[in-house]
């Protein structure tokens, strides 16, 4: 797979972006629903901050995964989308953020991360094998090409 090369404090920063995007997702949660005053086109400035974070944050994911930021950037998003995930999956009389979603959200996150980190594991100990396993043929075929000389001296 192709990966963009870019050096520590390009990631770095990219990624403290992609952490520091993470309130604006609860900006809406600062701004009375029941305000009727239209805004830029909304009903009120709550679904305004709403509908606008769900829009520009894939976005400036899309472009943080192109930037290579580390991985670990991604959890907070990750831990807030869930959270929204189970309100929309779960029984409708639990409240959007409730401390029950927040408890799945972490423990749904939590699970994630370990998985991710399992997966990694798995992939470098593969990485290991693959090159035992090219080392090895690579003394077979040395070893190969030696009797072959040899018979043609013969």
């Amino acid at each position: 797979m192709f990966e963009n090369k870019f050096s520590p404090n390009v990631r770095k920063v990219i990624s403290l972006v992609v952490i520091l995007i993470t309130p604006y997702l609860f900006a809406h949660r600062f701004f009375d629903y029941s305000d009727l005053n239209k805004f830029m086109g909304f009903a009120n400035k709550s679904d305004f901050f709403y509908f606008s974070s769900h829009t520009i944050i894939p976005f400036i994911i899309c472009i943080s995964v192109y930037f290579n930021a580390y991985k670990i950037s991604y959890v907070p998003l990750s831990f807030i989308y869930l959270v929204d995930l189970i309100w929309i999956l779960g029984a409708n009389n639990i409240k959007h953020y409730s401390y029950l979603n927040f408890f799945y959200a972490i423990l749904i996150t939590l699970g994630l991360v370990l998985v991710y980190k399992a997966l990694s594991y798995v992939k470098i100990f593969q990485n290991k094998i693959d090159l035992e396993a090219q080392e090895k043929l690579d003394l077979i075929q040395k070893e190969l090409d030696r009797l072959e000389a040899e018979e043609s001296d013969e």
